[in-house]
C-alpha cells in the first residue's frame, strides 16, 4: 500500500473540509504518513453551524478498520470524535486488538526484529465540540470517551476539552467506590 507508515485514523465527515477526517488526512499527509481513514460520523455542518451528527453503527466502524488492520501494518492510531458511546468502545476493543497482534508478532519475531513490533501509538483529540460549541455526539462526550482515556498514549485536548476532561476525573474520584 504505501512504504509510508500508515495511522489509523477514526474520525467524523466535516463536509465543510475544515475539520474531521479531511483535516486529519491533510495533517498526516504533511507528516509524511498515510492515512487510513475510518469514518465514524457523518456530520451536517458548514463554517458557522453544526446542524446534525450522525454516528455509523458500531460494527460499521469495526468493519472498516479491521479489513484495514488485516492488510495494512498499522504503525499509529489517531482519534477525533467516535460519534457515540457504542463506537467509543467498538474503538477500545480494536486498539486492544491490534496491540495484542503487535505483541504476538513482537513474540514470534527473531530477537533484533522484535524491536519492529512496538504497539502503536495511540493519540486521542477529544473534540468534544465544534468550535461554535455545537455537540458532535448524542451522548455525554466526557463520558462516553472512558474506554478510550486509559488506551491513549497522548491526550492532546484544548483548554475547554482539559477542563470539561479534568472535571468529570474529578468527580469520578469523589464518587465512593462501586458507586
Amino acid at each position: 500500500m504505501s512504504d509510508r507508515p500508515c495511522v489509523l485514523v477514526f474520525s467524523g465527515a466535516d463536509p465543510s473540509g475544515g475539520a474531521g477526517m479531511a483535516a486529519d488526512i491533510q495533517a498526516i499527509t504533511a507528516m509524511g504518513a498515510h492515512a487510513l481513514p475510518v469514518l465514524t460520523a457523518i456530520t451536517v455542518q458548514d463554517n458557522n453551524h453544526v446542524h446534525a451528527v450522525m454516528p455509523l453503527a458500531p460494527e460499521v466502524v469495526q468493519q472498516q478498520a479491521r479489513t484495514l488492520m488485516a492488510q495494512v501494518p498499522v504503525a499509529a492510531v489517531k482519534i477525533g470524535i467516535p460519534g457515540s458511546a457504542e463506537n467509543a468502545q467498538a474503538i477500545a476493543q480494536l486498539i486492544v486488538e491490534l496491540r495484542a497482534t503487535h505483541r504476538q508478532a513482537a513474540e514470534a519475531a527473531p530477537g533484533w526484529a522484535a524491536r519492529l513490533y512496538t504497539e502503536p501509538p495511540v493519540v486521542l483529540d477529544p473534540v468534544l465540540r465544534s468550535g461554535h460549541g455545537d455537540a458532535l455526539g448524542r451522548d455525554d462526550a466526557v463520558k462516553s470517551l472512558a474506554p478510550l482515556l486509559p488506551l491513549a498514549t497522548l491526550i492532546m485536548p484544548n483548554g475547554p476539552e482539559a477542563a470539561a476532561l479534568a472535571a468529570s476525573m474529578a468527580r469520578h474520584a469523589a464518587l465512593p467506590p462501586g458507586a
